[in-house]
């Protein structure tokens, strides 16, 4: 099962290892193309941030102001943890075992973990804007 909810743009973590990547990069083919189907069944207001649910798994989502590329991911009071690829002009950010749980869907071992940008042990919330940013404990811009 596959939904969005569009109004949903912050997820609160409680002493969660998260990974912050692009979804395309663990998100089965067979899914994926659903969920652009979903994003952009209103051709005239595409979805572009929320929370995407899959199999009851949340998964917050952020399209990206300018597109791919790689954008510079911060941790509040660490500074800088890593470096996100993006391909399908979008970042997530979701619990590790929401990530683990939905790349067992196919059961396949070739996902792009390389580009997955994790940090342990996250507590507060994180928000997605309308301008392609992520922003709480873990903040990223890609305007």
């Amino acid at each position: 099962m596959i939904k969005i909810d569009k109004d949903k743009t912050t997820m609160t973590f409680d002493q969660d290892d998260v990974v912050v990547t692009d979804p395309c990069y663990f998100i089965p083919d067979k899914i994926w193309s659903n969920i652009i189907d979903l994003m952009y069944e209103d051709k005239e207001n595409p979805i572009d941030r929320g929370t995407l649910y899959i199999n009851n798994l949340p998964i917050l989502f952020n399209a990206t102001a300018y597109g791919d590329g790689c954008y510079s991911v911060y941790r509040v009071n660490e500074g800088r943890i890593g470096s996100a690829g993006v391909d399908a002009g979008m970042l997530c950010i979701a619990k590790q075992y929401v990530i683990e749980a939905i790349m067992e869907i196919d059961n396949k071992d070739s996902y792009s973990t390389h580009m997955f940008v994790p940090s342990d042990k996250l507590s507060g919330d994180v928000t997605v804007a309308d301008n392609g940013n992520f922003y709480g404990q873990i903040e990223i811009k890609t305007n």
